[in-house]
This record gives C-alpha cells, structure tokens and sequence, in this order.
C-alpha cells in the first residue's frame, strides 16, 4: 500500500516536471516572438527615417530646379536632355 502511495506520488511529480518542462519552453517561445516584431518595428523606423532624408533631398532639389528657372537658368526652348544635363549636375 505504501508502494503504491510513493509510486502514484513519483508518477504525479515526473507528470508535474513535464508540464513545467513544456510551460518553461512555452515561456520561451513567447519571448522569442516577443524580440521579433520588436527588431521589425526598429527596422520600420529606420526605413521611415532614410524615407523622410530622401524626400528632404528630392525638395531641395526641386527648389533648386525652381530657382533655376526663375534665374533663366531653364530658357523655355531648352531640350529635355539639356534640362536632365542640369538637374544631374545638381545632384
């Protein structure tokens, strides 16, 4: 009687470890998912941010191109090649 007391006792205690084995790895997993939206909302941000230098740059461009013209820099009779010629130099 006491045998079968202490074998349903270990019995209950392994079935016990193997549920806290799994939660544990379960606990691990969830962290692990936790980290990855996490590294792609930092790359999300980065992307935003080369985006937003970009178009800062395409601005200036334009006010140059804007300024150019006005300057008569552009004539109106000029050639599409002839404005790219200048719009590259401004890069």
């Amino acid at each position: 009687m006491a045998n079968d007391k202490n074998k349903k006792a270990s019995d209950e205690v392994n079935t016990l470890q193997r549920n806290l084995v799994l939660r544990e790895q379960e606990v691990r997993d969830q962290q692990h998912h936790m980290k990855r939206p996490l590294e792609e909302l930092d790359q999300l941000h980065k992307d935003h941010e080369d985006l937003l230098r970009e178009n800062q740059d395409v601005k200036r461009k334009y006010v140059k191109i804007v300024i150019l013209n006005k300057s008569g820099g552009l004539n109106e009779g000029e050639t599409t090649f002839g404005i790219c010629q200048k719009i590259l130099s401004l890069l």
